[in-house]
């Protein structure tokens, strides 16, 4: 059949000469521009003016409409996107832009799949930085961040991005930390929190206490840098260590989805293995007197069974512990060298006394776990426990003596019942006391005395600081006035309030559930609101919080669980760890940071120092204020406009990879933005003729028909995956510009009458809208101005935002990707609204269609060995056959090397 047509162009309307609003078409306001100039730096920012406040920003017309269609119709799709709330340094950086960019991104991404999306943003307010900018300029650490904040809270707004801003808090308000402070509180109630004696990490910089994860391999502090050093104080500590085997197990279940594969590597090292099981004993300074317990403190006591507690004789301490090292605390030193020391502590199976030995420093003795301070008198496999029991044969040198000891042990009348958990051989627990003002009060009292430490009625909450930064101060919310601390053991009315204040990961440790419920006054939140958001679906930030933050956040989250706060014990499912943004360092030969105006290009284009003509060493490292090779993301916003901006720090590179800015495919990603401004300008200009006569081949018109339809749902299924499974947004940005590259190839005399054009030109804006939404939204005015096929597909009466995402076509056929002894070895083609709905049985029948599959293994002995399906993507059947085939596939191999095949029509092969 042969059809006939004839195009001409008519003139072109005025209602694109200037930049139009979105119901008027009037756009007086703004600089003119009209979709036949070339898209330069002043048309795209006339474009984000005219947009502005309808796609960014706090009011924007796109998010106010999206929550009134979520008041109207409720959708039980809910989508959490959260990005690690950022520290109110001063200003952001490109990493912050890099990260909260791709947090928008899906946000818009889940909004137009029809899900209600929580997207919130805050600040994580305390800290040393504040506390020190305050001493150093004469301000309040108050005053310096509430500016701070501001001022950054302006620059996201200037990126664009779509925050709930009503969710908005700080961690220094008394309204956040007041439920810090009573978590603690809670911890404590149940026996998780505890004050005792202990050597600590010390940085002598930043005068404060540190975690032992905050101390690195070289013994230097995370973040000022400095030697560290040993002192021996009295610290609060929460007792993370009772979570740990169930910690450790959570990272190998199906709770922890996409992202999390090398996190999981790093919490496990970091947890170590679980072998064994501990409880914490009370030290006694006489074996008989049970009054003489020295008040709040224990040695935490490790066994490898509860049944070796009923005999025990005495215990090992750690030689690094601090009773060890003090002359004052050995009862005998024996001849061999092993040390009786005065303390015992009592057997938590018996109640009987243990004696406690220990060796001096050049006598060895059995090892002790890293995470305990003492462990029992057994001989240990060396199968099972390694190098834990190494030193097994140094226990006679105590049992050499133990006769002295035993006097101490008796007739056990009964066997008392104890807490006891799993143990690691590493995991320390968590050490959440700072010397420092700025931080979160800890909210208890310490009796002059009799020393005993005790938490503030949570009545009483929050205890606010006072403005002199020696010590806060316990006063009363309601009248400001400060109230009698009476210690609840003696009754004494002699107490000081706790002058350490909280590690601030324990205020990041809960503040995604806060978001779910920020306004709430009389709890911390309500389970009923928090519950069916959680778990957060997508958490983004830095891969350097790989091991702390999320450490403490996922034992937090384990811990309300354990109360029935929250339904899930993982706090998070989908993560997405961003690599950090690296920008180009001089340096000089005497490892001099230099700034780029300090270096010249000398004749032979080499790099010098100014000064002194000595060669410069270029480097790309991350950003950083001392090595002056930071970038200002407002000279960034003014050099590419807003949208291009976006579009290049979500390019190129995956977000797990650390990029370099600038980039050298820069360029490419302009000119991809120049092309699709281009093709919808041509569309416009096809669409704007009048049917002449024109002579068509109809076979040829279907089969471009065709063409244009497999580039659609080709590049869309990429597109849709990796907005949705995996937020690697640089490949679905790649897959843009593969339906971009497809559209090209079509001439301008198919593209007036063609369904699949115009539906897969819609499809590109749409999927362009959550990486630049101005841009995009100006394209779509464009194209529903005159787009006349798809009305059907597309809602050509409103704005993009208001577009659902497209999805691939019922009839475009998926992959099922068979593998035969973990080898890939056929793809079969099935349509789309069959393959969303087969299991891992019906896989099997399609997998035995191929021949290639049927040569190598026998449909009767094959086994499932799992079956994914990733629905509008592709399913991937792994098959064993029990026969053991697996020599016949080698030798198949041999023979002719298998090649997949995988379908591809003229168009799709050149992406």
């Amino acid at each position: 059949m042969k059809l006939f047509r004839y195009f001409i162009r008519l003139p072109r309307s005025n209602v694109y000469r200037v930049a139009c609003d979105t119901t008027s078409r009037n756009c007086s306001k703004w600089k003119p521009f009209s979709l036949e100039d070339e898209l330069n730096l002043d048309v795209k920012k006339s474009i984000e003016s005219k947009w502005g406040n309808r796609v960014y920003g706090v009011n924007s017309i796109a998010m106010l409409e999206q929550q009134r269609k979520d008041e109207l119709e409720p959708s039980n799709k809910k989508s959490y996107v959260l990005s690690m709330f950022p520290y109110p340094s001063g200003k952001l950086h490109l990493g912050h832009v890099r990260i909260y960019t791709l947090s928008d991104v899906l946000a818009r991404y889940h909004r137009l799949n029809g899900q209600k999306v929580v997207h919130p943003i805050g600040w994580d307010a305390f800290g040393l930085p504040a506390e020190n900018a305050a001493r150093d300029n004469g301000i309040e650490p108050e005053k310096w961040t509430r500016e701070n904040i501001q001022y950054m809270k302006e620059q996201i707004l200037r990126m664009g991005c779509n925050f709930d801003w009503e969710r908005e808090f700080a961690t220094c308000d008394p309204t956040y930390y007041k439920w810090t402070q009573w978590l603690f509180s809670k911890l404590w109630e149940l026996g998780l929190a505890y004050k005792k004696k202990a050597y600590v990490f010390w940085d002598p910089i930043d005068k404060t206490v540190l975690a032992e994860e905050q101390v690195d391999s070289d013994m230097r502090s995370w973040r000022s840098g400095a030697k560290v050093e040993k002192r021996l104080l009295n610290q609060w500590f929460i007792r993370t260590a009772v979570f740990a085997k169930e910690l450790s197990e959570c990272l190998t279940t199906n709770a922890l989805r996409q992202g999390w594969r090398d996190i999981v590597d790093v919490q496990k090292h970091w947890i170590g293995p679980i072998k064994g099981y501990f409880t914490d004993c009370p030290i006694l300074i006489s074996g008989v007197d049970s009054k003489s317990c020295r008040d709040e403190e224990f040695l935490r006591l490790w066994f490898s069974s509860p049944d070796i507690l009923q005999n025990g004789n005495f215990v090992i301490l750690q030689p690094g512990h601090y009773l060890n090292q003090s002359e004052e605390n050995n009862l005998h030193i024996f001849d061999n060298g092993v040390k009786q020391l005065k303390v015992f502590i009592r057997n938590p199976i018996t109640g009987l006394p243990i004696p406690v030995f220990s060796g001096s420093n050049d006598i060895l003795l059995p090892l002790v776990p890293e995470s305990s301070d003492c462990r029992m008198d057994e001989v240990l496999s060396e199968e099972e426990y390694g190098e834990l029991a190494g030193q097994e044969s140094y226990l006679s040198k105590i049992l050499s003596v133990l006769p002295t000891a035993k006097k101490y042990q008796g007739v056990v009348d009964e066997i008392k019942e104890f807490k006891y958990f799993h143990s690691s051989l590493k995991l320390r627990d968590w050490l959440v006391s700072r010397q420092r003002h700025w931080g979160t009060p800890i909210p208890a009292i310490v009796c002059v005395d009799c020393g005993h430490s005790s938490m503030i009625p949570v009545t009483s909450l929050p205890i606010k600081h006072t403005k002199a930064p020696e010590y806060p101060v316990c006063y009363n919310k309601k009248d400001s006035v400060l109230f009698l601390c009476t210690c609840p053991k003696c009754g004494s009315s002699n107490t000081n309030p706790e002058t350490d204040t909280l590690d601030t990961f324990f205020d990041s440790s809960w503040y995604f559930l806060r978001y779910l419920d920020p306004q709430n006054e009389k709890e911390i939140f309500n389970p009923e609101k928090v519950s069916p958001w959680l778990p957060v679906q997508t958490y983004i930030g830095g891969k350097e919080h790989a091991t702390l933050h999320l450490y403490y956040a996922r034992f937090m989250s384990h811990f309300l669980h354990s109360l029935g706060m929250i339904p899930e014990k993982e706090p998070f499912k989908t993560l997405v760890p961003v690599g950090v943004v690296m920008g180009e360092t001089f340096v000089s030969k005497t490892g001099k940071y230099l700034r780029r105006d300090e270096i010249v290009e000398n004749e032979l284009g080499k790099l010098i120092e100014k000064d002194t003509g000595t060669p410069v060493t270029v480097k790309w490292e991350k950003m950083s204020k001392s090595k002056h090779n930071g970038i200002d993301p407002d000279s960034v916003l003014q050099d590419y406009g807003l949208d291009s901006m976006r579009l290049l720090s979500m390019a190129d590179i995956a977000p797990q990879s650390n990029r370099k800015w600038p980039s050298q495919s820069s360029e490419a990603f302009l000119k991809f933005q120049n092309k699709v401004w281009h093709t919808v300008q041509d569309f416009v200009a096809v669409k704007e003729t009048e049917n002449i006569v024109r002579y068509v081949d109809e076979d040829s018109w279907q089969k471009i028909e065709e063409d244009i339809f497999d580039v659609r749902n080709y590049h869309l299924k990429g597109v849709t995956h990796n907005m949705e499974v995996t937020s690697q947004i640089s490949v679905a940005i790649t897959k843009l510009q593969g339906i971009t590259t497809g559209l090209r190839k079509i001439t301008k005399e198919h593209q007036k009458d063609s369904l699949q054009f115009e539906r897969t030109l819609g499809t590109l804006l749409i999927g362009l809208y959550p990486i630049m939404p101005a841009f995009s939204a100006q394209l779509w005015q464009y194209f529903r101005d005159v787009a006349n096929l798809t009305r059907s597909e597309f809602d050509l009466d409103k704005e993009i935002w208001c577009q659902q995402w497209p999805k691939v076509d019922q009839n475009y056929k998926l992959d099922l990707i068979v593998h035969v002894f973990s080898e890939e070895v056929d793809i079969v083609k099935i349509d789309r609204q069959m393959l969303d709905s087969i299991d891992g049985t019906i896989a099997l029948e399609f997998a035995f269609e191929s021949e290639k599959v049927a040569k190598l293994i026998s449909r009767e002995s094959t086994k499932i060995v799992s079956f994914t399906l990733q629905p509008g993507f592709r399913a991937i059947l792994h098959l064993v056959d029990l026969n053991n085939n697996f020599s016949k596939m080698k030798k198949s191999k041999k023979k002719s090397k298998v090649k997949v095949e995988k379908k591809s029509d003229s168009i799709s092969q050149n992406q």
